[in-house]
């Protein structure tokens, strides 16, 4: 329940019920106070209650999860029509019923008083539309900078603006994302998309700093499929004597993670010294004994769980997996590539993904060239780069172009002015709970995201404020004109675009209503994998990668608030994190040796953690968010 200002505010109709009721309290003697009615409340209950609806019982809606790093099956609760709860999916193939913190935590950023805009009341959209219309008109490049995890439907929508008005940048911006890895695989296999691992599958486990378990995006896929390899089946034996068919993991990293902690073998390892170690378990599965023993010798004092890793590797041909995380540099992608392709997981233990749900993102270079044009709009659609990691300066190059003359800055976003960038415009956007969307984390994998409420605050989702700008750009275009907002956009998609595919017997009418009410469509197939462009991948494996000197940072994303987006939910701050048992701060942390090398001022900032490599530094990102009002919270 939302307490609405404007409904105080004194109109002919209030000032006929208070002179009345003047008149009533003055005969009863009771005052004028007693007469006045509360404040109205923002959420009404419906004028007619349809016919499945009972009060106070609860109604389930399936949606998709659109906030996070990747899109998963959602289960909305809600009662006399307000969310009150999320669950997972069931009927998702990806998250099968699990969620994250954060999808747990969406009611309380759902009803977040600083969403409210500046001034307590709704925008003035029409007049909001013209001002931005106006600056589309001008002859000048337009600046689009939008999160990685778009839906099918806003990418087309993307598309479509691109072709509407001529020098439109679309700028992808995720500060965490795996541009390394995508990039190598892209460049080792000449196809833009991703390999998923089948930890289910895979019989020995290699990570290198990947911490699947915990912080990786498809976190709640791997989680289910290494539990069941890891469960006592009836199939493999009576008596589960029979442990060879239970997937060995061994973990090497330089800071600890979940995944490490579950780990079979664990080697504290650091970053700068993945390569070698790559390197050397491809000389030893592919040459001689010889080389088998100078990879067991790479690492003083592991000689006996390296042997054993090579033999592991050796015997398990096509059943073996290395997964290398985001955080290391393209060389050692395209190396991990080589070592996976000796090992028969293409097409095994490694599936393809052609249609992988985020986009390639953009090096904050290029986002800092963009905002330096002369351009003459510029959109931060529902991110805030000027909080992002890692380049710091990118907050004063955002900021003057904000404050330039000739450009329109419009920041549309969740809370309104939450980056402390002077937006020229600040608009209010809507809640995952409050829109429409699709997702495509799978190729044939299909799922909605469907609203169970009005958007609150007179918000209004990014897609629908770039649909009424594109349609007063271009009022008779064939493919907008139908179109009096996004839910009308992604259900002609899919009536053009998956419906085709299904092969449904139903109409387009019942297709969709059965879509909506089981929330995905799976239809996936099976992608060919393709080939391993050895040449390519040997070129771009034998790089160079610059020596590390001092100390070596690892930077994660934080367990609930993945790269602070969440910060302003003070339940997921609350949250302890699982290895450390912080809350509410994110601090470096470091092994004893390594902090006994420091001095005795800098050393009190971290906190001791054992497991680490000596000499690597361990952050979780956390966020300084900033109130729309000007404070920091």
């Amino acid at each position: 329940m939302i307490h609405d200002p404007r409904s105080m505010r004194l109109t002919r109709r209030n000032a006929l019920k208070l002179l009345g009721g003047a008149g009533a309290a003055g005969l009863v003697g009771a005052g004028l106070s007693g007469c006045i009615r509360k404040p109205n409340r923002k959420i009404v209950s419906f004028a007619e209650m349809p016919e499945y609806m009972k009060p106070g019982e609860a109604l389930s809606y399936a949606s998709t999860w659109m906030e996070g790093p990747y899109p998963y099956g959602i289960l909305i609760k809600t009662v006399d029509g307000r969310p009150i709860k999320v669950d997972g999916n069931p009927r998702h193939p990806i998250n099968a019923g699990a969620s994250t913190a954060a999808m747990q935590a969406a009611c309380m950023a759902l009803y977040d008083p600083l969403r409210m805009p500046a001034g307590g009341g709704p925008p003035d959209w029409n007049r909001i539309d013209a001002r931005v219309v106006e600056a589309l008109r001008r002859d000048k490049p337009v600046v689009l900078v939008t999160r990685a995890t778009l839906g099918p439907s806003e990418r087309a929508l993307i598309r479509k603006f691109q072709m509407i008005r001529p020098h439109v940048r679309h700028i992808v911006w995720e500060p965490l994302a795996d541009r390394a890895r995508r990039s190598a695989w892209r460049r080792c296999y000449g196809a833009d998309g991703e390999w998923l691992p089948r930890y289910d599958k895979a019989r020995v486990i290699v990570t290198l700093g990947c911490d699947f378990l915990g912080t990786e995006p498809a976190a709640l896929e791997a989680i289910r499929q290494f539990a069941w390899a890891r469960a006592p089946h009836p199939a493999d034996s009576t008596d589960r004597s029979d442990w060879s068919a239970m997937p060995r993991l061994y973990a090497f990293e330089g800071d600890v993670t979940l995944t490490g902690a579950n780990a079979d073998h664990r080697i504290a390892l650091r970053p700068s010294q993945t390569p070698a170690l790559v390197s050397a378990l491809r000389n030893a599965v592919t040459g001689s004994a010889a080389a088998a023993g100078d990879a067991a010798r790479l690492v003083p004092g592991c000689e006996a769980i390296l042997e054993a890793l090579i033999k592991d590797l050796k015997s398990h041909h096509g059943a073996a997996l290395v997964v290398a995380g985001p955080e290391h540099p393209e060389p050692l992608h395209a190396a991990v590539a080589l070592l996976n392709d000796a090992l028969g997981a293409p097409g095994r233990t490694l599936e393809w993904n052609p249609s992988p749900a985020a986009l390639p993102a953009d090096d904050p270079a290029d986002l800092a060239a963009a905002l330096r044009e002369d351009a003459s709009t510029v959109f931060f659609m529902g991110v805030e780069p000027s909080q992002g990691f890692p380049d710091v300066d990118l907050g004063k190059i955002a900021q003057a172009a904000a404050t330039s003359e000739k450009t329109l800055f419009v920041s549309h976003d969740l809370i309104p002015g939450c980056g402390g960038i002077e937006a020229a415009l600040k608009l209010p956007g809507a809640h995952t709970l409050e829109s429409w969307n699709d997702a495509e984390p799978r190729a044939g994998l299909w799922s909605l995201c469907q609203p169970t409420l009005a958007p609150l605050f007179g918000a209004r989702q990014e897609a629908d404020s770039l649909l009424a700008w594109m349609k007063s750009l271009a009022p008779e275009d064939p493919e907008l004109r139908p179109c009096a907002a996004f839910h009308d956009f992604v259900r002609e998609r899919w009536r053009r675009d998956v419906y085709p595919h299904c092969d449904a017997a139903d109409s387009f009418d019942r297709f969709w209503e059965g879509a909506l009410r089981a929330g995905v469509v799976d239809r996936r197939r099976t992608a060919p994998p393709p080939a391993l462009q050895r040449a390519e991948a040997e070129r771009l494996a034998a790089q160079d990668i610059p020596a590390a000197r001092g100390l070596e940072l690892v930077i994660r994303p934080h367990h609930a608030m993945h790269d602070g987006r969440f910060g302003q939910v003070a339940w997921l701050r609350e949250l302890p994190h699982p290895l450390t048992q912080m809350v509410w701060d994110a601090l470096p942390c470091a092994a004893a040796p390594t902090l006994a090398t420091l001095p005795k001022n800098a050393a009190a900032l971290f906190v001791p953690q054992p497991g680490m490599a000596k000499g690597v530094v361990s952050l979780a990102c956390d966020a300084v968010h900033r109130h729309p009002r000007g404070a920091i919270v």
